[in-house]
């Protein structure tokens, strides 16, 4: 038999089988498409803020990343401005910015990242933000600038008033937009007043450091560990390794993919044992008019592999409209978010639905393959 032709009776089979159980091809196919959904979606958060991070090393053109020691996050780094100063002093370091981060609630109860940069102009010309509204903040006169996602959500436009603090309100003075996902779902103001606005005096959370001659670097780095028991310093590509959140994210990653490969191969080979104890007839009728081995084995792998296609296509547009949703409701979240999933993500979810319907039908279609004639047309 041909191979076109065997396909085309293959698919007919396979189709026909679907439909006339409904009931179980759509729970089949409602549980590989909420497996691969949530699969796809904490892969992406997953791998979303490392890239991002990469992505403004890349970008700043720097060459160390200095946080304090035992930080598992940004967020959880201190560093004083002291410190910050004597660094600057090394006649290696070509220029030294400083960052203060930290999450600040709104009035409206949602949270928003709050980043203060020193020379704001110049790093913001390496990370793409782009002024689309409005000026930029002057230091210590209660003015920020918003990322115009953030205020498009929170409904707010150029010269409205926030609350912030105790203190008088803040003015949005800038509205901004950038590649980088994080900082569209961000508010900056100067280095100074984001200082007084997180209660962090003197205090930096991470310091970026561009070399005059890159090649020093490991030296570098080795004369600051050294020197500073407090601080960590690492090379601007080694960052993302040492963050202890992101190591347990990519771990996390990692069992949430084996998890989903044996869940759903395991609901795909219980569909198939089940469906194969039904059509133990129907089996030994297609070894008797001259059905090989081969040819069952083929017919029930077409099958497994519609339906881990169907759920994982299905799950892939489940897992976009989540995205968008936790964009929108949960701000704080969104820090972590892509923009949205690529086609390599998606050629990722189709990868994994196949291997899962391969790998399910061999056990079941081999087992119905083997059931002799005589036994099928007896017990069917």
């Amino acid at each position: 038999m041909k191979s076109h032709l065997m396909f085309k009776i293959a698919i007919h089979y396979a189709l026909r089988n679907i439909i006339r159980t409904p009931v179980r091809s759509f729970f089949t196919i409602f549980s590989i498409a909420m497996i691969i959904s949530m699969y796809t979606l904490l892969t992406v958060i997953a791998n979303s803020f490392t890239g991002q991070i990469n992505q403004v090393v890349k970008a700043g053109d720097i060459d160390i990343i200095v946080q304090s020691k035992f930080s598992a996050t940004p967020l959880s780094s201190s560093i004083s401005q002291k410190t910050a100063e004597t660094l600057t002093n090394n006649p290696d370091i070509k220029s030294l910015t400083s960052i203060v981060l930290g999450k600040k609630r709104l009035p409206d109860k949602s949270i928003a990242y709050v980043f203060g940069i020193s020379d704001f102009p110049a790093i913001a010309r390496k990370l793409g933000l782009t002024l689309t509204g409005g000026h930029l903040f002057q230091p210590n006169h209660h003015e920020m600038m918003m990322a115009e996602r953030l205020m498009r959500n929170k409904h707010m436009k150029l010269g409205d008033q926030i609350s912030l603090s105790e203190e008088k309100p803040y003015t949005v003075t800038g509205r901004y937009n950038s590649w980088i996902s994080f900082f569209n779902s961000s508010i900056i103001l100067s280095l100074e007043d984001a200082r007084k606005l997180l209660h962090k005096p003197d205090k930096n959370n991470m310091l970026f450091i561009s070399l005059h001659d890159p090649v020093k670097t490991n030296s570098i780095i080795t004369k600051i560990n050294q020197e500073y028991d407090s601080l960590s310093a690492v090379k601007s590509s080694d960052f993302t390794g040492t963050m202890g959140a992101l190591k347990n994210m990519f771990y996390l990653s990692d069992i949430i993919a084996v998890i989903t490969l044996i869940v759903a191969s395991a609901i795909l080979i219980n569909t198939f044992l089940m469906a194969i104890n039904e059509r133990t007839r129907e089996i030994g009728i297609l070894n008797a008019i001259g059905w090989t081995k081969k040819m069952i084995v083929y017919i029930f792998v077409i099958e497994s592999l519609l339906l881990a296609l169907i759920g994982g296509i299905i799950g892939f547009f489940i897992s976009l409209g989540m995205l968008h949703y936790i964009q929108h409701a949960y701000s704080d979240i969104s820090f972590y978010l892509p923009q949205s999933l690529d086609l390599k993500v998606f050629g990722y979810s189709i990868l994994m639905c196949v291997f899962i319907g391969v790998v399910s039908a061999i056990f079941p279609a081999l087992y119905a393959s083997k059931i002799s004639i005589a036994k099928a047309l007896r017990d069917g």
